[in-house]
């Protein structure tokens, strides 16, 4: 063989390694796409995951935030009836110190 086929066969073989990596790349590049467009499908999955739980999230907040509201109703009324009992309890001791106060009267007006 000549030098100039050796040189042409060589060249050849060049092209058909460079075609068969142009091959490989574009295969691999059409799974790189797939893998991309499923990993963009995924982000989408997560987004409305994520849209979810906030949902959730903010619904259970309002429903603790309704409760946290009607306990502290529940709590006020029942520390306005205590003050009212207090009220009363103090009244009826007071009542019950003035009437002991006038039965001591009458029983030092008895003992006269």
């Amino acid at each position: 063989m000549s030098l100039e086929q050796t040189q042409n066969e060589e060249f050849i073989n060049r092209i058909q390694v460079l075609e068969q990596d142009i091959i490989n790349l574009g295969l691999k590049n059409e799974g790189l796409n797939i893998q991309l467009e499923k990993a963009k499908d995924d982000v989408i999955i997560l987004q409305d995951e994520i849209i979810a739980l906030k949902d959730d999230y903010n619904s259970r907040l309002i429903i603790l935030q309704d409760d946290l509201d009607k306990k502290i109703v529940l709590f006020e009324e029942k520390r306005d009836e205590s003050a009212l009992r207090s009220e009363k309890i103090i009244k009826l001791v007071s009542e019950k110190n003035q009437l002991a106060t006038l039965l001591k009267i009458k029983d030092l007006q008895l003992k006269k």
